[in-house]
């Protein structure tokens, strides 16, 4: 009776090690299941190399006057679309002051922009004037002296580089060329749009001298 109590006990024992065992592995595994520190599997992926600002010459917009007091800058030039950054009006005197809400309603037949170039506006490549946008110049007051200079219009511009297969992005070599799926802005300036009054808003004197 003894003997056959230690054999089932002896069993019983055997049993408990399997199932230990077993559930080991099922929450561990096996060392050959698990993937090895620095393997392929837990691995991430390196984040994407920091974008690059080259400065370049860049491609000159299309700017067109409609009147005397307005331009219509296009992106007809470049391959790709072309992101205002900045833009600076300057003049001589204080006369001049920065408005564009009288700028003619279209070119010809053509419809004008309705928005004004100012920084973030993205100019697509485009011959339409539509899709450009507008600057503009207006006496400070009614009656004001007309300087007899025009306001002077900078623009700071960028465009996104991918490749180097449209302008301005054709304008980067050796180590500035994108690679690895890196993207390169190109930045550059624009300069010295004239603008004038409207020959209706100079003062009758300026007008009979001219």
């Amino acid at each position: 009776m003894t003997q056959r109590l230690r054999a089932i006990a002896s069993i019983s024992l055997i049993a408990m090690a399997l199932m230990t065992t077993a559930a080991c592995g099922l929450v561990g595994g096996s060392k050959s299941d698990r993937p090895e520190p620095g393997s392929g599997s837990e691995q991430q992926q390196p984040p994407p190399p920091p974008g690059r600002v080259i400065s370049v010459a860049g491609v000159r917009l299309d700017n067109t006057t409609p009147d005397n007091s307005c331009v219509i800058v296009r992106n007809t030039n470049a391959g790709v679309p072309v992101r205002f950054v900045e833009v600076a009006f300057s003049h001589e005197g204080d006369q001049l002051v920065r408005e564009d809400a009288h700028c003619p309603e279209s070119v010809g037949q053509d419809p004008s922009p309705t928005r004004s170039c100012s920084p973030g506006t993205t100019l697509p490549p485009s011959e339409d004037f539509a899709d450009g946008c507008r600057v503009g110049a207006a006496p400070r007051q009614e009656g004001a002296p007309w300087n007899r200079e025009p306001a002077i219009v900078t623009l700071t511009l960028e465009a996104t580089c991918t490749d180097t297969g449209a302008a301005p992005c054709d304008q980067l070599t050796g180590s500035d060329v994108p690679s690895g799926g890196e993207t390169v802005t190109v930045r550059w300036t624009e300069e010295s749009i004239g603008l004038a009054l409207n020959p209706g808003s100079y003062p009758e004197d300026e007008v009979a001298n001219g």
